[in-house]
């Protein structure tokens, strides 16, 4: 709608493709990708979150491309070996820029590659877009069936294995021990929504 083009590695979606992915993706998808970058000569390249390794081939096709790659999580948790390998030899090559989200995170980065060149870019959400539109917490209250007195834990994220929604349940039913009229609201949406919404039952909340 915004005038993008999207190109894909894989046209669909689908267990044929997720198959393919698995058995031939490591070769494949850097293959497709070299064809990508000879036909549409990109200024620069954003990427992030474990496909550091795909690029570390094609450093010929990469030549006077400028690499972009954004931390999203504690550094120290979100690199596996491999990809932790990927984005060193990246960084050291390839001169990637590695971006943060705060001045903590900007600080390991530097330490776990040896660098001194990341750059923080915070989350670039404007809240003057919610001032003044937010109902009154009674009515929403009173809506959800929730009494005035009650406690209300609120988390608002996809539904998927990174935010963890299995451990949250668990503090809950902690909570629950203490607040015993206690709310949880989830909201969201994602691949995990039956299995999360399993785990309620099963946890009887």
């Amino acid at each position: 709608a915004a005038g993008l083009q999207i190109r894909s590695v894989f046209k669909k979606r689908n267990t044929v493709t997720r198959v393919l992915r698995l058995l031939i993706g490591k070769w494949y998808i850097p293959y497709v990708l070299k064809r990508m970058l000879i036909r549409e000569k990109p200024d620069a390249i954003h990427f992030n979150s474990q496909i550091a390794a795909l690029f570390t081939t094609l450093q010929k096709e990469l030549s006077g491309i400028r690499l972009l790659y954004t931390c999203h999580s504690e550094p120290r948790k979100y690199f596996s070996q491999e990809e932790k390998k990927a984005v060193s030899q990246l960084v050291d090559d390839c001169g990637l820029q590695l971006i943060a989200l705060h001045q903590d995170m900007k600080a390991e980065l530097d330490r776990m590659f040896s660098t001194d060149r990341t750059v923080v870019i915070r989350n670039g959400v404007d809240f003057g877009r919610f001032r003044g539109s937010a109902s009154d917490p009674a009515v929403t209250r009173k809506n959800l069936g929730i009494a005035p007195d009650a406690y209300v834990v609120g988390h608002i994220g996809r539904l998927s294995s990174a935010k963890n929604h299995m451990f949250l349940l668990q503090v809950f039913r902690q909570i629950l021990w203490k607040q015993p009229k206690a709310h949880l609201l989830l909201v969201g949406s994602g691949e995990l929504k039956e299995q999360i919404k399993e785990q309620i039952s099963r946890l009887n909340l």
